[in-house]
């Protein structure tokens, strides 16, 4: 796309790219909305985004104790995305967004915890949220992923706003 506007005469430099990554924000993707304790809202509503998502983790968390709340869609390939959570995460809160499209949380419970994860279920991301919140130390970190819908509730409540829109 670069490459092409720069056929068009369109002077582009490296530092302005730089400059505008560096700018971008995207609600609900990668989105830090508290420090202490680390709060991060990531979709990753697929097998590799989860993947990412907890490569990521590791190389920025590897040492904190990790808490995932999580909720996917009924058309996502729940076992692979447990695949890649299950054993990145010392606690999980499966539960499910007020989506049609949503997957039952205790679906996703029985995804993670047929791979040995500990898993508790929370049919409401608000229940969820209060849930994961609970005993959370300053040092630990919560994860909220798996649909924009759950992420975007959680968000409601955390910060305000939805996270339909970059």
């Amino acid at each position: 796309m670069l490459g092409a506007l720069r056929d068009e005469g369109w002077s582009i430099t490296a530092d302005s790219i730089r400059r505008g990554l560096a700018a971008v924000r995207w609600p609900g993707r990668g989105e830090v909305v508290r420090e202490h304790p680390w709060i991060l809202l990531d979709a990753a509503h697929n097998p590799a985004g989860a993947a990412a998502l907890v490569a990521t983790l590791d190389a920025l968390a590897s040492s904190r104790h990790r808490r995932l709340l999580v909720g996917v869609f009924a058309d996502k390939d729940v076992d692979a995305i447990a695949d890649a959570f299950a054993p990145a995460f010392g606690e999980i809160i499966a539960t499910e967004s007020s989506s049609e499209r949503a997957m039952p949380a205790d679906d996703v419970a029985a995804a993670l915890g047929r791979l040995g994860a500990s898993v508790t279920v929370s049919h409401t991301v608000a229940e969820g949220l209060e849930v994961a919140l609970r005993g959370l130390r300053e040092e630990d970190v919560l994860v909220i992923s798996g649909s924009l819908t759950v992420v975007g509730e959680a968000r409601a409540a955390l910060i305000g706003g939805p996270c339909d829109s970059p």
